[in-house]
């Protein structure tokens, strides 16, 4: 996420194994920062809705 030759002031990600999922969000800045959600597990309680959720909201702020 770094190493973009032209960064954007905030990047999304996601992490997973596929079961478990992840998202991070990188703020790019004098001094980079990392947050990361709470892992996300497709078998568990709301785990499936919860990571198509966030899906979704990235998409919607990727413009995609």
């Amino acid at each position: 996420m770094l190493a973009e030759q032209n960064p954007e002031p905030v990047r999304f990600g996601m992490v997973t194994n596929g079961e478990s999922f992840i998202f991070l969000k990188l703020r790019v800045g004098e001094i980079p920062s990392y947050t990361r959600s709470p892992v996300f597990l497709l078998a568990q309680d709301a785990g499936l809705e919860r990571t198509l959720q966030v899906m979704k909201r990235l998409g919607e702020a990727s413009g995609s």
